[in-house]
């Protein structure tokens, strides 16, 4: 039973809702009291109180300087995306659980609303819940590697094989099997992982290879690579060095014209994958860009800004070793 004033003020007007008046007294504000009955797909607002969150879902980090500017947007122009929930059993404190859009429900408390708009949706279990909300917030790349990580791994517990999980994060097998080995990361490194100042950070690609040592040598060469701020090549050769000094890798045998191979394909795979992307039409990218907000324009900054920090770095590696190649071999032509 939800008091009718709620009721009138807020699901009235919805489509998708079938009111069915128990008891009717009129009393100058309305009935005394009515069931509501709710169909799954109905997309209605709900008052806060009526809903709690999902206390399993794999968003465990809010940003209160992002949770701020989305009161602020709320207090503008209102809740723009619906939060997904479910309906509980009667008789509790609350009514419905969220799936997805909890940001969206902390953010209209911190603005002063009283109601949450919101898509009803019916799930088969806990283990569907995850998954959807898996799917809904995963869509979105504001994630810390950890929550990804620790998403996975609940997935995996769960029963779904690598290929699943990859096609419900919309994303390549090797990508989850990378997120999944920062499972393997000791604490000490995780808390690099995490470190609340960038030029102290170990950036996620590095701490892929770092999972790969033994926990106990793991933090050294984390730190290092934080203070040396090692390339990834550098860091590979690291951790390739210190694998065979541990006796758990051994010195690789190679072909000079096996090696000089990896070079070429990397250098031609690499230019081939940053050409279809010079080739997309400047006014679409436009398009993409114009409707995602501050915080994820500032990512995508970063981000472009490390790629042309790393692709800067590799070229002028490449640059500098085929130099020194050179005059090698001018002086064995001329011995």
């Amino acid at each position: 039973m939800i008091d009718a004033k709620t009721v009138l003020s807020t699901l009235l007007a919805t489509t998708g809702i079938r009111l069915t008046v128990m008891s009717a007294r009129f009393q100058g504000q309305g009935f005394s009291r009515v069931t509501v009955q709710i169909n799954a797909g109905s997309v209605i607002h709900i008052p806060l109180e009526q809903i709690r969150p999902f206390a399993n879902q794999p968003r465990k980090d809010f940003d209160p300087k992002q949770l701020q500017e989305l009161a602020g947007a709320i207090s503008v122009v209102g809740q723009q995306v619906s939060a997904i929930v479910i309906a509980l059993p009667e008789g509790g404190q609350h009514r419905f659980e969220l799936v997805d859009g909890e940001r969206r429900w902390r953010a209209c408390k911190l603005a002063g609303v009283e109601t949450l708009k919101c898509e009803i949706v019916e799930t088969s279990g806990e283990a569907d819940q995850y998954r959807r909300s898996v799917a809904s917030n995963f869509g979105r790349a504001d994630h810390t590697p950890l929550e990804i990580a620790d998403a996975i791994k609940v997935l995996r517990a769960d029963g779904m094989t690598i290929e699943k999980i990859a096609d419900l994060f919309g994303r390549s097998v090797p990508w989850v099997c990378n997120y999944q080995s920062l499972q393997k990361l000791s604490d000490s490194v995780l808390k690099l992982l995490n470190h609340p100042e960038k030029d102290k950070r170990l950036r996620v690609s590095h701490a892929f290879a770092i999972a790969s040592l033994p926990k106990s040598e793991q933090i050294k060469v984390a730190r290092d690579c934080v203070s040396q701020s090692m390339r990834p090549y550098q860091l590979s050769q690291r951790v390739r060095s210190t694998k065979v000094q541990l006796g758990i890798a051994r010195p690789e045998d190679r072909d000079s014209h096996d090696d000089w191979m990896v070079i070429v394909r990397f250098v031609d795979r690499t230019l081939g994958d940053l050409q279809p992307l010079m080739d997309i039409d400047e006014n679409w990218i436009l398009r993409i860009l114009s409707n995602r907000n501050e915080r994820q324009l500032d990512n995508l900054d970063v981000l472009a800004e490390e790629l042309a920090s790393e692709m800067t770095a590799y070229t002028e590696f490449i640059r500098t070793l085929i130099k020194k190649a050179r005059n090698q071999g001018r002086r064995k032509e001329t011995a």
